[in-house]
């Protein structure tokens, strides 16, 4: 429903935990929700986890990508 529409718009569009925090509690004084409330924290902290698994991975994969082309020759040419 809308509650659920509003709470991922704010976990998913505001960049700080607080302040996503902070705005789903004004929505939920505001309009007596919730829901909206539980779905932008839930939200936000699930995007922060997968965010904590995925820069490590990207790291080392860019590492390994890098350590490959650069045994191609000094300069990048493979010719």
């Amino acid at each position: 429903g809308n509650s659920q529409q509003v709470g991922m718009s704010l976990g998913v569009a505001i960049h700080d935990t607080s302040q996503v925090l902070g705005a789903a509690m004004s929505y939920r004084d505001t309009f007596d929700d919730e829901v909206a409330l539980k779905v932008a924290a839930i939200t936000k902290l699930t995007r922060n986890l997968g965010l904590a698994f995925c820069i490590p991975l990207l790291t080392i994969q860019s590492h390994r990508y890098q350590e490959e082309q650069g045994k191609s020759s000094p300069t990048g040419d493979t010719t």
